[in-house]
C-alpha cells in the first residue's frame, strides 16, 4: 500500500500494547513494575540526553534542536503523559523516593523540549493533582492540619502553573511565524475534510501525504510538506471522516468513563492519588491533541 497502512499497523500495535500493560497491571505487584519501567524510561532518556549534551541542563531554546531520543514536540509530549503518573506516585509512601526521582528526570527532560504545549500539560497535571488529592479532615484537629496542608499543597501548584505559563509566554514572542503557518495548515486541511466529509482522505499521515502539500500550495503560494495537521481531531476528521471521528469519540469517551469511575471508586489517599494520576494522564492527552497528533507520535 506504498507506507499508507504505516498509521494502522501504528495504532494495532498500540492496541496491543495497551493489552499488555492491562495484563501486567492487573496487581499490585504488577502495578509497581509497570511504574518502575516507566520511570527509568525517563531516567534514561535524560540520562542519554546528559551524555550527549551536558548543558541541557542550562535550559537553554537551541538546545532543544539537539535532543537525540525523538523530536522535541513528541518527547516532550511522552514526558506530559507520563509526569501525571509518576507525580501521583508520590503519594504512596513505599514509592516515593523511586517516584520522585522519576518525576525529577521527567521534567527535567519536558523543559528542555521547550514545548509550550508540554509545558502548559505540565501546568495543568500539577493544578489538578493538587485539586484531586487533596487529604480527607478525620477529626477537627485533623481537620485544619489537613486544611492548611491542602491549601498549600494547592497554592504551591498554582505558583508552578504561572511560571510555566509566564514561560510560554516569553517562548511564544519568537515563535509567531510558525504559529500563522500552524493557522494555514489548519485551513488546508478542513478544506481537504470538507470534501471528503463522509470517509476522509484515508486514516494516518501516508495517506494525506500525496494530497496536502499541493492543496497548502494552491492556498498559500507555497509548498509545504507536512503531512498531519497539527491537530488531533481535524486530523481524524480529514483521515476518516465524521465516520472516524464518531468512533474515535466513543473509544475517547469509553477511557473517560473509566477514568472517572476509578476515581469515584478511591476512598483511600495512595488509591485516589493513582486515579487521578491516570486520569490526568488521559486528560493530556486529550488536551495535546488540540496542537498537534499524538496519536501518531512514537
Amino acid at each position: 500500500a506504498g507506507g499508507r497502512t504505516a498509521a494502522v499497523s501504528a495504532l494495532w500495535s498500540a492496541l496491543g500494547v495497551f493489552h499488555a500493560v492491562r495484563a501486567v497491571a492487573a496487581d499490585e505487584r504488577g502495578r509497581r513494575r509497570l511504574l518502575h519501567g516507566l520511570g527509568l524510561l525517563c531516567v534514561g532518556v535524560l540520562a542519554r540526553e546528559l551524555w550527549r549534551e551536558p548543558a541541557l541542563l542550562a535550559f537553554h531554546e537551541q538546545h532543544r534542536h539537539a535532543l537525540a531520543t525523538e523530536h522535541p514536540n513528541t518527547l516532550g509530549f511522552a514526558m506530559a503523559l507520563l509526569l501525571p503518573v509518576l507525580l501521583a506516585a508520590t503519594a504512596h509512601r513505599r514509592l516515593r523516593a523511586a517516584a520522585c526521582v522519576y518525576a525529577a528526570a521527567g521534567t527535567i527532560v519536558l523543559l528542555a523540549t521547550y514545548s509550550r504545549a508540554a509545558w502548559l500539560a505540565l501546568a495543568g497535571s500539577v493544578v489538578a493533582l493538587a485539586l484531586t488529592t487533596r487529604p480527607p479532615p478525620r477529626s477537627r484537629a485533623g481537620a485544619r492540619h489537613a486544611d492548611r496542608s491542602s491549601r498549600w499543597l494547592v497554592e504551591a501548584a498554582l505558583a508552578v502553573a504561572l511560571v510555566l505559563a509566564l514561560a510560554v509566554a516569553v517562548v511564544s514572542r519568537d515563535r509567531t511565524g510558525g504559529d500563522t503557518q500552524r493557522l494555514r495548515i489548519l485551513g488546508t486541511s478542513w478544506s481537504l475534510f470538507r470534501e471528503h466529509w463522509p470517509l476522509g482522505v484515508g486514516f494516518g499521515s501516508g495517506n494525506l501525504e500525496p494530497l496536502f502539500p499541493v492543496r497548502y500550495l494552491e492556498r498559500n503560494g507555497e509548498s509545504l510538506f507536512l503531512f498531519h495537521s497539527h491537530d488531533l481531531y481535524l486530523d481524524l476528521l480529514t483521515g476518516s471522516g465524521v465516520v472516524g471521528a464518531l468512533a474515535a469519540l466513543v473509544l475517547f469517551a469509553t477511557v473517560a468513563r473509566a477514568a472517572w469511575r476509578g476515581l469515584s471508586r478511591a476512598r483511600h489517599r495512595a488509591a485516589r492519588a493513582e486515579a487521578a494520576g491516570a486520569a490526568t494522564s488521559f486528560g493530556v492527552f486529550l488536551a495535546l491533541g488540540l496542537v498537534d497528533t499524538p496519536l501518531y507520535h512514537g
